[in-house]
């Protein structure tokens, strides 16, 4: 917007887009059904009918979403048109229905890439919520992206996160500060770069983009590993429950020797990865290994894996007996004797052991390792069990790392009963070139050490400076040849050298062996023990349960589902930990909710899978410690109300379940996130239409002389009555239906837009009834864009409709760009609301009512009169097949 632009004062910008950034958001209990006004109406029928044509299309395309895009532009401004008819005293109840549609305008309008349409949207939002930091984030960005010259926007970033800039919330300045970095390294200041950096997590600690990058610069460029342990904490900081920050710090601590801290974090990335149900990589496995190791010594990594190794024995044993108890198919349950560790732990186990010179234990298990690299390399050559999208060479490339592997374990082992299995493996693989030379030369030393040829193993390990495998050969040949200040020299300077190796830590467990006391860590060392000792406790509390860190509550606003009325739902997240935390979708508080309904009618339950509702609570970039945030959601506007107002045989009861961050679990079950909450909501009781079980009189009359709710309450009742059919004891007919649609369009043409817009909405597209073409008659002569629009969109099922060719269709600019997107996808019979015909009993999982053999008689269009009135058995609208297509996750 051009008040951005130039240079005009910041104090004058800053007051004029967030004086009251501030604020918190008022808002008032949303109006009651009978209070809603026929914009509120009519806002809401066209946005469900919005989502339910991008439901219907299945994959919708940009052209799809600018279709939906116009519609909920619509919807947007007859909820701005019913807030500011309001009493000024009751505008706050406003603000929920406004904010509704304004999103899901800017959904649509995103996706259709509608750069315009998405800035007037934000601006309105941040109207609407000035506490609404994302929004306003949004608009500051867009504004400065409009700058032409990168010096013009690294300056008014300037003026942003200068004094002036004060009023506007830290956490969008933090993401301002953030962006300003990333220009002036573009322009090649990295020093303005790393200030700007530091500055963006001064004004919030949650920044975790802040955090990520200031780690990556320093720690390529700090020599002092305290300096990049303290970035990387800052990560943690901002993002507590990303178990990959606990992967690095662990992996950082080892390479320093910081041997608890890494013990410790290492606890911290295992318990958060089973919470979060990841499962942990070959490198996060044997950093584990390692960090007991050298924090409680090998034989408590041994008993460990022992331990599991038996549990797992065990518990298969355990399947295979009830199985077998029960006559129930064994064949593909593991044998006891078939469950082992990975390579990597066996690995560790067999190391440990050796460490100990506890060579009974080492010989059992370097026995398991061969049998588990045999298993692993049949399973990688045989092309039906190896991973999927492996090629052959691929597998035996890393058949020959197993099996070098292997050679080098048993050699490092010295167990007499595994030397000549070793020595032969060495001279396949070399001899077949299948590994690389300095491989093949530590193997080969290694070969020499063994076989008892002390000379030319030592001459061949030296000439190896670079490789810790042959530095440890040589030491461990000092030990062989009691050279025993030697091998500590050599043992010494091997654990330091690696210090998060397995060489590092086997050699750190001989130097205690032979000098009985603990080789001194470096001071780097110490310092980041003490550094990882001071770190806060409720680390452990965030990873042993991390649904604590916030709490989730929604609570109906009202107690009734109407026909007519959404269910206003008030959700409220807070942040209960210790500090601050990012919120959005994939931060530590997710924004992403999904609303899951059942609905029980009398003692039956109806299936529901279909009619979730997805909304996105993205109304704050962090939350403070204690800080709360909440949102009215319409979790009806959308498919449940669609489908119950077609097929729920009476009032029911409607029970929400709240899934945070969900995910799919079984087909088309839902289910909260790893770390994430979920909420039962209270039932909420859905009634009937008023005239339900109105004859044909009683609805004749309220169309003819009701107001819109009245109108709109008819329109609900023909629908479920024709439904219903044969279900109801006096059901109308298609002739009654005839007559009540010619009542309707003549109400119709004396209409003002909302009403129009609400009827067009409501009353069943042709594909469903066909006596609905004599509303859709009247198309031809309106003059209102807005009703125009409606009609091209929601209700024309033919490329060939004369609608498209209307005068007023064809002047206005905007209807024709429209009309012809409705025309090409009708063209291209892509299904849409008005074309694709919806049973609701069928999609409900209910039995279809009974139809008439004999067919229904549509409405005469030569005569323009309704045809013959047909037998009270006779049913008003026809029962069609299940639309299949998986509902669409619209927030």
């Amino acid at each position: 917007r051009t008040r951005f632009r130039g240079r005009r004062p910041l104090a004058v910008t800053c007051a004029v887009l967030l004086a009251v950034c501030g604020g918190r958001a008022a808002y008032g209990e949303p109006d009651p059904p009978e209070r809603e006004s026929v914009e509120i109406l009519a806002a809401h029928a066209l946005a469900r009918a919005a989502i339910m044509d991008l439901h219907i299309v299945g994959t919708p395309t940009q052209r799809d979403y600018r279709i939906d895009e116009e519609m909920l532009s619509i919807a947007s401004r007859l909820a701005e048109v019913a807030a500011s008819n309001t009493d000024p005293a009751r505008r706050p109840a406003c603000i929920p229905d406004e904010q509704t549609m304004f999103r899901l305008y800017l959904e649509a309008a995103t996706s259709a890439n509608d750069v315009g349409a998405v800035r007037k949207i934000v601006d309105k939002l941040v109207d609407l919520d000035p506490s609404d930091t994302v929004a306003q984030l949004r608009k500051i960005s867009t504004a400065i992206s409009d700058l032409q010259t990168a010096g013009e926007r690294i300056a008014k970033y300037e003026q942003f996160l200068g004094p002036a800039g004060e009023v506007i919330d830290p956490s969008v300045r933090s993401r301002l500060a953030v962006d300003a970095a990333l220009l002036l390294r573009e322009q090649g200041d990295m020093k303005g770069f790393a200030e700007k950096i530091d500055l963006a997590l001064r004004l919030d600690k949650t920044n975790k983009d802040a955090a990520t990058l200031g780690m990556t610069f320093w720690s390529q460029r700090l020599s002092d590993p305290v300096g990049v342990l303290d970035w990387k904490l800052a990560v943690l900081l901002a993002d507590p429950l990303d178990a990959s920050v606990y992967s690095s710090i662990v992996e950082h601590l080892l390479s320093q020797g910081a041997y608890q801290g890494a013990w410790r974090f290492a606890k911290l990335h295992r318990t958060l990865s089973l919470n979060e149900e990841i499962r942990p990589g070959e490198n996060d496995e044997v950093n584990f290994d390692l960090a007991e190791w050298n924090a409680d010594g090998p034989d408590a990594a041994i008993r460990r894996l022992s331990d599991n190794l038996e549990k797992s024995r065990q518990l298969a044993a355990d399947r295979l007996k009830s199985a077998m108890a029960q006559g129930l198919p064994s064949d593909t349950l593991p044998r006891p004797e078939e469950v082992r560790l990975s390579m990597v732990h066996e690995r560790s186990r067999v190391l440990a052991a050796v460490a100990l010179h506890d060579m009974e234990r080492a010989s059992l298990f370097l026995g398991e390792l061969a049998d588990t690299v045999k298993s692993k390399c049949q399973e990688l050559l045989d092309a039906g069990r190896r991973a999927r999208g492996m090629s052959e060479a691929e597998a035996r490339a890393r058949v020959n790392e197993l099996r070098a592997e292997l050679a080098w374990v048993r050699l490092w082992s010295g167990l007499p009963n595994q030397m000549q299995e070793a020595v032969q493996e060495v001279d396949r693989l070399v001899g077949d070139k299948a590994v690389d030379d300095a491989t093949a030369a530590r193997l080969r030393a290694w070969t020499l050490l063994r076989t008892g040829d002390p000379e030319a193993a030592e001459k061949a390990l030296k000439a190896l400076p670079d490789d810790p495998g042959a530095l440890l050969g040589l030491a461990m040949l000092a030990e062989t040849n009691n050279d025993v200040s030697t091998a500590l020299g050599r043992y010494k300077d091997l654990a330091r050298r690696v210090p998060g190796d397995l060489i590092g830590a086997f050699a750190r467990t001989r130097y205690r062996s032979l000098a009985h006391e603990e080789p001194r860590i470096s001071d780097a060392a110490a310092e980041l023990e003490s550094d990882v000792a001071a770190s806060p406790s409720w680390l452990e509390a965030i990873a042993e349960n991390p649904k604590k860190i916030m709490s989730l509550d929604a609570e109906a606003v009202r107690s009734d589902m109407m026909p007519l009325d959404r269910t206003p739902v008030r959700v409220t997240i807070k942040n209960t930990s210790e500090i601050p935390l990012a919120m959005g979708p994939d931060k530590p508080i997710n924004s992403r909710l999904l609303f899951g309904p059942a609905i029980d009618v009398g003692a039956g339950r109806l299936p529901a899978g279909e009619l979730v509702h997805v909304a996105v609570i993205d109304r704050r970039l962090r939350l403070e410690k204690g800080e709360s945030v909440d949102a009215i959601v319409y979790p009806d506007l959308g498919m449940l109300s669609f489908i119950a107002e077609l097929g729920l045989p009476r009032q029911t009861r409607v029970r929400w379940r709240v899934l945070q961050g969900f995910r799919l679990v079984d087909q088309r079950m839902y289910d909260a996130g790893p770390t994430c909450l979920s909420f039962d909501m209270p039932s909420i009781s859905r009634r009937l239409p008023h005239r339900a079980d109105a004859v044909f009189s009683a609805l004749q009359f309220a169309l003819q002389t009701g107001g819109p709710r009245e109108i709109a309450d008819a329109i609900l009742s023909i629908k479920y009555q024709a439904v219903m059919g044969n279900n109801l004891s006096q059901p109308i007919t298609a002739g009654d239906v005839d007559r009540l649609m010619e009542v309707i369009a003549r109400r119709y043409s004396l209409m003002q837009r909302a009403s129009k817009i609400m009827i067009l909405c409501l009353v069943p597209a042709q594909s469903n009834l066909m006596q609905a073409q004599r509303i859709d008659q009247l198309a031809s002569t309106e003059s209102d864009e807005d009703v125009l629009a409606v009609s091209l969109a929601m209700r024309v099922v033919k490329p060939d409709d004369p609608l498209f060719n209307a005068p007023n269709v064809i002047r206005s600019p905007r209807l024709a760009a429209l009309a012809q997107m409705v025309r090409d996808r009708l063209s291209e019979n892509v299904r849409t609301y008005a074309t694709v015909p919806v049973s609701a009993p069928e999609i409900m999982g209910l039995p279809a009512p009974a139809a008439s053999p004999e067919g229904y008689k549509p409405l005469d269009l030569s005569t323009g009169k309704p045809g013959a009135k047909e037998p009270r058995s006779r049913p008003a609208g026809p029962v069609t097949p299940v639309d299949p297509s998986p509902l669409p996750v619209l927030p």
